[in-house]
């Protein structure tokens, strides 16, 4: 017989038992395949396709970029050539002409607001994303790794990944900050001085 308990009154871990062994009785072979089935009848939330989240750190403006503004009043307008691109009625700053080219093979998010108008790291690792990496989500949705080619799914390249003397952006905020989830989501950071070198170092000299 099932008891149903009060809420307020404790419960031993003899009832606890109990109770949780009925419930497991009460999964059959059918439901159990039937869930499958629905989980296997559901769209795949991943698509395949890769982002590339580039942080310039003192780089230049939207407008001598991607959104150079070429209706707007001077001094807010690009001060460049304003080239159209490849997808009608947008137009990308002169600078980039090879970009303009393949504007109609990615996407130029214009959306994204942090209210903030400090120089930082907030696009990146902010309360807009959870405290985390925007790529610590993804890698928790797709899984760390790739299962073709076990690469990472989630790397970030600093200007230490070519040499450990150069300054990364670590002064804008932690860029490879989880928040909530698990540090085994967090960033691979490939790169003299990286973590993954580190744990690849042997502890015995090489004459032993």
């Amino acid at each position: 017989m099932l008891t149903i308990f009060d809420g307020q009154k404790p419960m031993n871990r003899r009832e606890l038992l109990r109770v949780g062994t009925l419930g497991l009785g009460g999964l059959s072979l059918s439901s159990l395949l039937g869930v499958k089935a629905l989980a296997k009848g559901q769209p795949n939330p991943l698509t395949g396709k890769s982002v590339i989240f580039l942080f310039q750190q003192g780089g230049p403006s939207q407008h001598e970029t991607f959104d150079p503004k070429p209706d707007a009043p001077s001094g807010v307008r690009s001060v460049g050539e304003v080239i159209p691109n490849s997808v009608p009625g947008t137009h990308f700053s002169g600078w980039m002409p090879r970009l303009a080219r393949l504007a109609d093979k990615f996407s130029v998010v214009r959306s994204f607001s942090t209210e903030n108008s400090g120089h930082n790291i907030q696009p990146i690792v902010s309360r807009s994303s959870r405290e985390a990496n925007i790529g610590v989500h993804y890698s928790r949705v797709a899984g760390v790794t790739r299962p073709n080619s076990g690469l990472p799914t989630n790397v970030v390249l600093l200007p230490r990944s070519v040499d450990a003397h150069v300054p990364g952006p670590e002064a804008r905020g932690n860029i490879s900050a989880t928040g909530p989830h698990s540090k085994g989501f967090a960033p691979f950071i490939p790169g003299k001085g990286g973590q993954l070198q580190y744990d690849m170092n042997l502890a015995l000299s090489r004459d032993r």
